[in-house]
């Protein structure tokens, strides 16, 4: 049973393989905290992935709270396997334990077929949490020596001797010795800075030796510099954790996506007629150093100084086009002196 997410009360994909030793058609699974009575996954929104070509007719029969029951055809010594997605983790840290049982026809107790009680499972870890307020100064593409502030909350006590680490995203260059620590947080005097990441992750992890515990339910905050990336990279998320002799005890599981850093634009602007008070077009230029992408469509904002004023509604626009091609914008909302432009498509190209 492998997870994706290991921090309490995220959202996990769990794999399940057994191979019955009695035909059966329907199997109930059940997950919990090791030695825990009051602490089980969560199963009311779980989701089957589309299971292999052997287990073709496999569908969910039953969402119970802490269990789920599935409809599938098992032989006897042939192994099987089931993907569970969107499991909510328990709310207490610990080893897990999984009880996984076979039935024929119906889930009463005398047509239970076989039985794996408290199977080992993953380890659930603490959360940490990084804050929507953290932030970057400046945040412009290829700055240099920006300043970038973490706010962050555990969920569990993070024990004096654990490492905070930092993984950047790519593009990002973290320097090193220049954690200032500003609240809830107290580090070895001398002990943090870079240390070489581990393969197929950012270069270099950042780390910070903790010399007092950090309280559960503990907000905390510091400061690191960093030169950022030159251009856009599609993985943009941040990995916190902290590790305690040598194991992870806390992570935020990738959950912050980052920052949005902004680049600059260059443009220029020609009036069709300069004459004061006169209605007139306007033909602006401009270019990106990277495409752009959006969830549907890619914004533009406009401001001209104040005495100018655009179209109102969505008239605006005259027309668009880039080198080598048709219409961009397919639509300009005019305000005063702003004018918003929408990409007919998801992306606007470099």
């Amino acid at each position: 049973m492998e997870p994706l997410v290991r921090a309490t009360s995220g959202y996990c994909i769990v794999k399940i393989e057994l191979t019955p030793v009695t035909q059966a058609n329907l199997v109930v699974i059940q997950g919990r905290i090791a030695g825990r009575a009051d602490s089980y996954f969560g199963m009311s929104t779980v989701a089957l992935r589309t299971p292999p070509e052997i287990q073709a007719t496999d569908e969910i029969l039953k969402r119970g709270l802490w269990d789920v029951t599935i409809s599938t055809a098992l032989r006897s010594e042939v192994e099987f396997s089931y993907v569970l997605e969107d499991v909510q983790n328990p709310a207490e840290i610990g080893p897990s334990a999984w009880d996984i049982t076979t039935y024929l026809d119906t889930v009463e107790s005398e047509s239970k077929k076989d039985a794996k009680l408290g199977a080992e499972g993953f380890e659930i870890l603490g959360s940490i949490r990084v804050h929507s307020d953290s932030r970057i100064d400046p945040r412009v593409y290829g700055a240099k020596d920006s300043v970038i502030y973490f706010a962050l909350r555990n969920s569990d006590l993070i024990r004096a001797g654990s490492v905070l680490e930092l993984h950047a995203p790519p593009g990002y260059v973290l320097k090193n010795e220049t954690f200032v620590r500003l609240s809830g947080i107290v580090e070895e005097e001398g002990r943090h800075g870079l240390d070489p990441a581990p393969s197929g992750t950012s270069e270099y992890v950042y780390k910070i030796l903790l010399s007092a515990d950090i309280t559960e339910d503990n907000e905390f905050a510091f400061t690191i510099t960093a030169d950022l990336p030159e251009t856009h990279h599609s993985e943009s998320r941040w990995l916190v954790q902290a590790v305690y002799d040598e194991v992870v005890v806390a992570t935020n599981d990738l959950g912050f996506p980052g920052f949005a850093l902004v680049g600059t634009l260059p443009f220029s602007v020609v009036p069709e007629l300069q004459t004061p008070g006169a209605e007139i077009i306007l033909r602006i230029s401009f270019s990106l150093a990277a495409m752009l992408r959006g969830e549907t469509y890619v914004s533009l904002e406009i401001t001209a100084p104040l005495g100018f004023k655009f179209s109102s509604g969505s008239s605006c626009l005259k027309s668009s086009s880039t080198e080598g091609s048709g219409s961009v914008f397919g639509g300009c909302i005019g305000n005063n002196n702003v004018a918003t432009l929408s990409t007919t498509r998801d992306i606007l190209e470099a």
